[in-house]
């Protein structure tokens, strides 16, 4: 089974996603993965190049002894000081991508809260709740505070933004914006428990005018899966794996008018790369 997740389709559909941002920090993100592959790229080339010369040079030639070489000082500071130069440059410009892009404590647009094993989605002024799905303005720069009722969680979409740890009890905050309407996979990248492959996401990026329409529909709060015991909580696995509890989310936060369906995960636990799983959508 665990086999199938080094399938290369497997591979190659988990890193589309982060090799095409669709907002600036995830742009930023991925500029800043170029530049430290390339860096890497030209001293692997360096060392190999090195390598390979110095294995036909200096290749034995029956009795001979080759010319001894005890090394220098200047040699040695040389090739201590490069290196040392490489990573202070790195951290510098990782330092400056992590302070220019930090979302600071705040007033929240949004609430997400990890649940073993969904995802709670609250919009305070609007008092619109929800789950497994976040909707968002095209072009709205939106304050994301993260948390966790149990064990911890990590929020990711690959396509928007970076990864952010959610404890409990230590609420974080993370911006959220996308350039382009569509629909973006989200999930919990850090191990939760039995059924962390069940730990996904989409966040629905729309125009103003439509954000705005389908936000009343959700205010009130529904009736939402009961929440662990705290001791319950950090139980990691069992003998007999409580359901997954996403679709009855769902369908317990489902407002009349709207029909669920399923949508494609990519590189879960299943045989053949992938599996479904249900989401809310609007009827028809």
């Amino acid at each position: 089974m665990y086999i199938e997740l080094f399938h290369p389709l497997c591979i190659v559909a988990s890193a589309a996603p982060v090799l095409d941002p669709a907002s600036k920090d995830a742009a930023a993100i991925h500029h800043l993965f170029l530049l430290v592959f390339i860096i890497c790229l030209a001293i692997l080339v360096v060392i190999a190049s090195l390598v390979l010369v110095s294995l036909k040079r200096f290749r034995a030639n029956g009795d001979m002894l080759p010319q001894q070489n005890f090394g220098s000082h200047r040699s040695e500071i040389i090739w201590a000081a490069l290196p040392v130069l490489i990573v202070i440059a790195l951290s510098f410009i990782s330092a400056k991508f992590i302070v220019s892009h930090d979302a600071g404590a705040g007033e929240a647009d949004i609430v997400l809260v990890g649940h073993q094993w969904w995802w709670e989605v609250r919009y305070p002024t609007a008092g619109a709740v929800t789950a497994d799905e976040i909707h968002i303005p095209v072009g709205r720069k939106l304050r994301v505070r993260v948390e966790s009722a149990d064990v911890i969680h990590s929020f990711w979409v690959p396509q928007l933004g970076p990864k952010m740890d959610m404890v409990r009890g230590h609420p974080n905050f993370v911006w959220l914006q996308a350039d382009q309407p569509g629909t973006y996979e989200g999930a919990c990248s850090e191990f939760c428990g039995d059924q962390h492959a069940w730990m996904r996401f989409i966040v629905i990026a729309e125009s103003e005018t439509e954000f705005k329409q389908w936000l009343p529909g959700r205010r009130g709060r529904r009736n939402l899966p009961p929440a662990r015991p705290p001791k319950q909580a950090k139980t990691f696995s069992s003998p007999n794996p409580a359901p997954i509890v996403t679709r009855s989310a769902q369908a317990a936060l489902q407002p009349p008018g709207r029909t669920s369906r399923t949508w494609p995960v990519v590189a879960s636990l299943q045989p053949g790369c992938s599996t479904t799983r249900t989401r809310i959508s609007p009827a028809g």
